[in-house]
């Protein structure tokens, strides 16, 4: 796998200008990318099919295989001493699923992207998209931009068939694979260390 321009970009460019910036004492001391988690959900009435097609258009865009978990088990845990019928706990199971949405009854495809050819392709690509799409704000209409501490959290709520030119082609196949989390892992020490490279990586050319 060749380097990608965004490797390039930090490493000969990006990297000498926080050295500066920050006045390091060594450049072993610049923020650096850790690693990258990914998470998409679908709803438990999504098919076998649906969950396959998300997962697939995740390992194209990333190149590594994405691992499937189902939802959390119901559990039910009753008041001590009190007694229930079957039709109560049914209706509580129920009740605490609606009100919990997103952590029962959810699927989700996920993984973490260690290796740096990976993970600068990637983040390569969505930088362009970001790029070209978007102008350069931390909030927009398809997607979110959060910065905390040493983590960067984009959460794209568009449809990734429509935005990634590796799988528009097959938009129908895909067209469930939605809403995908990427939270950015870096060494920096301090939101300020963390949004400077950040927006020096947003610098790169398109």
């Amino acid at each position: 796998m060749g380097s990608s321009r965004l490797r390039y970009h930090y490493e000969n460019i990006l990297r000498q200008d926080l050295l500066l910036k920050l006045n390091y004492a060594n450049i072993m001391q610049v923020p650096r990318l850790c690693k990258i988690n990914m998470l998409t959900h679908l709803r438990d009435h999504g098919s076998d099919n649906s969950v396959k097609s998300v997962s697939l258009a995740l390992e194209i865009l990333c190149g590594q295989k994405f691992v499937e978990r189902g939802a959390r088990k119901q559990v039910f845990l009753p008041l001590r001493g009190t007694k229930y019928s079957p039709a109560s706990r049914q209706n509580f199971l129920s009740l605490r699923a609606k009100t919990k949405t997103g952590t029962l009854g959810a699927r989700s495809a996920r993984s973490s992207l260690r290796s740096p050819p990976l993970m600068y392709n990637f983040l390569d690509k969505l930088i362009t998209i970001i790029l070209l799409t978007q102008p350069l704000t931390k909030t927009s209409y398809d997607y979110t931009i959060q910065i905390q501490a040493n983590t960067i959290q984009i959460t794209i709520e568009k449809k990734l068939g429509g935005l990634f030119p590796e799988i528009q082609n097959h938009f129908e196949f895909f067209e469930s694979a939605q809403n995908l989390q990427v939270i950015i892992v870096t060494s920096a020490l301090t939101e300020n260390e963390t949004q400077l490279l950040w927006t020096g990586l947003l610098q790169k050319e398109i």
